[in-house]
C-alpha cells in the first residue's frame, strides 16, 4: 500500500486508518481494503462523517464530545467539539457531502445519545449489538 496502513482489532473493528502522504492509494480505497480485510465497524469524530458515508458506513449510535478524551492538540475555544459516532458497514454509500451532513443531523435528532461516564462504552455496545443482530439475520 505504499506506506498507508489500517489496523483491525478483533477481526472486525477498524481502529486506525493512516494514509501516508505521497502514497498513490487514496483514502477511499484504503477503507475499501480495510473492509475487504474484515473490518465492518468503526467509531470516529463526527467531522469525518461524510467520508465514512461515502465509504459505505452508516451511524448506529453516538456519544457527545468529552473534553477529557479530546484528541492531542485539541484546544478549547479554537477547535470544535466533535461528538463520537459509531458506524456499521452496510455498503450503502452517500457520496453527496451536503446530504451526508443532513443525514447526520437527522440521525442525532432522532437517536438518544449515550451519555455519562460510560457513554462511549454504551455507544460501542449498541453498535456491536446491532452488528451481532445483523450477522445472525443473514
Amino acid at each position: 500500500m505504499g506506506g498507508s496502513v489500517f489496523s483491525i482489532a478483533g477481526g472486525c473493528d477498524i481502529i486506525s486508518v493512516c494514509k501516508k502522504s505521497g502514497d498513490g492509494m487514496n483514502a477511499t480505497n484504503l477503507m475499501k481494503a480495510a473492509v475487504e480485510a474484515g473490518g465492518d465497524r468503526l467509531d470516529s469524530f463526527d467531522g469525518n462523517h461524510a467520508f465514512y458515508r461515502r465509504c459505505g458506513f452508516e451511524p448506529v449510535s453516538w456519544t457527545p464530545f468529552n473534553e477529557q478524551y479530546a484528541p492531542e492538540g485539541w484546544t478549547k475555544g479554537r477547535d470544535r467539539p466533535e461528538d463520537v459516532v459509531f458506524y456499521a458497514y452496510t455498503g450503502n454509500r452517500q457520496p453527496d457531502k451536503a446530504k451526508a451532513a443532513a443525514e447526520l443531523a437527522a440521525f442525532k435528532n432522532a437517536t438518544r445519545p449515550c451519555t455519562g461516564e460510560n457513554g462511549y462504552d454504551e455507544a460501542m455496545k449498541k453498535r456491536n449489538d446491532f452488528m451481532a443482530r445483523r450477522k445472525s439475520a443473514k
